[in-house]
């Protein structure tokens, strides 16, 4: 038999011609089966969303852009876990995470300033905020004080403001027409918002204090008929109870109260600038006209007007939180003393009215 015989199943050449041909075989075998999963890839792009999308979207979307969509959910378990992150991505989550932590304590402590007007104290940092309310209720104390200190020399008859001042005031007030005490409000009321203009002052913080000063001023005078009133009137009756202690302390646990009500509930009660204007103008319309009636305003108007004294405090604070500005805690202690000798002046009233003096 020839060697070159194909039928000859021992001819090497045959032998090799069936490797190669097995070999083949195989070869194709794992092409159809690669081309079966391929099939099966196709037929199942949601089994692997991430590798096939730039493929389905027809090349719209770079593999580069693919893998920066990738890059944040790789970089998570790194992240979680505390450990370098690459990239810039985690520093930058992480400085957002710091920054929105420090604004979430910041409005849980003093309130949510995004409201406030553009420049206002309330837009600043923490320690700049708590400098401010410090300064304010520190004026706002010495301005109690002088208050308190002023009204003792009025009163005090020893005292040579007492035939200077105290004396002339009560002779022309309980003396002379009631249109003079019409007189005394309206002057009082003029002082007052010259004062308050001077205390707002951007430019001069001396004109800041004078204006402060001149208003605790105009208070203790225009309180002086008052005082001398229930204190005339404790002495009289011999009553161990003094009018004007008991009222100053009722004054001061309602504006504490008022003012942690502002502090605890971060409740900006600014709204109430329309209402107070017009109950101010609707009270002084009842005042005037009581005094050229001759009416007796009573209990019910004066507890009218210590509520309506708290709602200043409420206003004034939320103000003094939101609205004032870097250098004006002067003109904020000023209307915070407004409001509280406001107040302090009907509850004088209601505790006379309720005593029976």
């Amino acid at each position: 038999m020839s060697q070159w015989d194909p039928n000859d199943p021992n001819n090497p050449y045959n032998q090799q011609q069936n490797q190669w041909g097995q070999q083949d075989q195989y070869q194709q075998g794992q092409y159809q089966q690669g081309q079966h999963q391929q099939g099966q890839y196709q037929q199942q792009p949601n089994q692997y969303p991430e590798q096939g999308q730039p493929w389905q979207q027809g090349g719209q979307q770079p593999w580069e852009q693919a893998q920066q969509q990738q890059a944040p959910q790789q970089g998570q378990p790194w992240q979680q876990q505390g450990g370098q992150a690459w990239g810039p991505q985690p520093a930058m989550q992480s400085a957002a995470f710091g920054q929105s932590a420090y604004q979430q304590g910041y409005n849980e402590t003093f309130g949510d300033a995004s409201n406030a007007m553009p420049g206002a104290v309330a837009t600043l940092g923490v320690n700049e905020r708590v400098q401010f309310l410090r300064k304010t209720y520190l004026h706002l104390f010495g301005a109690i004080t002088a208050f308190a200190a002023l009204e003792f020399l009025f009163l005090w008859q020893k005292s040579p403001l007492f035939d200077a001042i105290t004396v002339p005031i009560l002779k022309t007030v309980f003396g002379g027409s009631r249109f003079v005490w019409l007189a005394f409000l309206g002057a009082f009321v003029a002082v007052g918002w010259f004062a308050e203009r001077w205390a707002q002052s951007d430019t001069s913080v001396s004109k800041q204090y004078m204006g402060l000063g001149i208003y605790v001023l105009a208070e203790a005078i225009i309180f002086i008929p008052l005082l001398a009133i229930a204190q005339y009137a404790s002495a009289k009756a011999g009553s161990s109870i003094n009018i004007i202690a008991v009222s100053g302390i009722i004054t001061m646990a309602l504006f504490a109260g008022l003012t942690a009500t502002v502090f605890i509930s971060k409740k900006d009660f600014s709204f109430m600038r329309g209402a107070l204007s017009m109950g101010a103008m609707a009270a002084m319309g009842i005042i005037a006209a009581s005094i050229f009636i001759g009416f007796d305003l009573g209990l019910l108007f004066s507890a009218a007007m210590l509520i309506l004294a708290g709602g200043y405090v409420l206003y004034y604070t939320s103000k003094v939180l939101h609205y004032y500005r870097p250098g004006q805690h002067v003109a904020a202690s000023l209307a915070l003393f407004s409001a509280v000798a406001l107040m302090f002046w009907y509850v004088i009233r209601i505790v006379m009215e309720l005593s029976g003096r």
